[in-house]
């Protein structure tokens, strides 16, 4: 599902980056982090996270799912599971608004 997340990430035309990791923590087995385009508003990236996760990745035999955000980044914390008594995905989805600077020479 990792994959899943990846692909329908780079696919949102507010997104330029994407990166996905499995965790291993059952709290949240799959963390995304991704940053913006510039000039997109928090209730943009909200709505277009909540629609990939419904439309895209969420199973539908259950979702629930939360949304967070501040003038840095919007966060849908999320659960899915596939059928009753199977399988089941938990996920956090974080969209950087500004890619951090890193600390180097520049030109």
């Amino acid at each position: 599902m990792a994959m899943d997340f990846d692909a329908y990430l780079w696919h949102s035309p507010l997104i330029r980056e994407v990166s996905v990791r499995r965790t291993g923590d059952t709290n949240n087995l799959i963390a995304a982090t991704c940053w913006t385009v510039p000039g997109s508003s928090t209730a943009e990236i909200a709505a277009e996270l909540e629609r990939i996760w419904l439309q895209d990745l969420s199973y539908r035999h259950f979702e629930a799912h939360m949304i967070t955000a501040d003038e840095r980044a919007v966060r849908l914390d999320a659960v899915t599971q596939i059928a009753p008594d199977d399988f089941y995905v938990t996920a956090a989805i974080v969209a950087e608004t500004a890619r951090p600077t890193t600390g180097g020479a520049t030109r």
